[in-house]
């Protein structure tokens, strides 16, 4: 019984592994592709482990209106200074969950965020630590993230239009 439930485990830990698109950040370098925009996110942890296996990994996973190829897409914490720029077709998404390991807690889904082609939408920061007493907020750093976005991705910064939209996250109820 005991090698069933290992196995079982080993299964559902490939499973979730494999349900979602991790995505990289955008090089700054590579031209903006025809209706999409980027996404800017500060995503900040105590967890630092972000390196090892996907199954240590902390994400917000999240989908697209009409998206049905694959399960989703997801945005790894990379410590406590963090920020995600990515590309994405222009529609609107909303956040699913949040996903460390084998465990998910589910995001309401009654907020959404837009991404416009040829600009760059900032959401808020995120804070998710796990370590000590659990912290799950939205922020609003923008200015803090507009520095970031000048400094690390000038060329976008100075090519696109950039907007603030805030995105209020909760997790639902148990």
């Amino acid at each position: 019984m005991a090698i069933y439930k290992i196995i079982v485990s080993f299964v559902m830990l490939l499973m979730v592994a494999c349900s979602s698109v991790v995505i990289e950040n955008h090089d700054d370098s590579k031209v903006v592709a025809e209706n999409t925009g980027l996404l800017v996110v500060g995503l900040h942890s105590d967890w630092d482990d972000y390196k090892g296996p996907v199954a240590y990994q902390l994400a917000l996973s999240f989908v697209g209106e009409g998206d049905s190829s694959y399960a989703g897409r997801e945005l790894v914490f990379q410590g406590a200074n963090y920020y995600s720029v990515i590309q994405l077709p222009a529609k609107k998404y909303h956040f699913e969950s949040q996903k460390f390991g084998m465990s998910i807690w589910n995001i309401k889904k009654n907020h959404q965020f837009t991404i416009k082609p040829n600009t760059i939408t900032y959401i808020g920061d995120i804070t998710s630590n796990l370590l000590g007493a659990a912290i799950f907020k939205v922020d609003d750093r923008f200015q803090t993230a507009k520095k970031y976005l000048k400094n690390k991705h000038p060329q976008s910064f100075k090519k696109y239009k950039l907007e603030k939209n805030i995105v209020p996250l909760k997790f639902e109820s148990r």
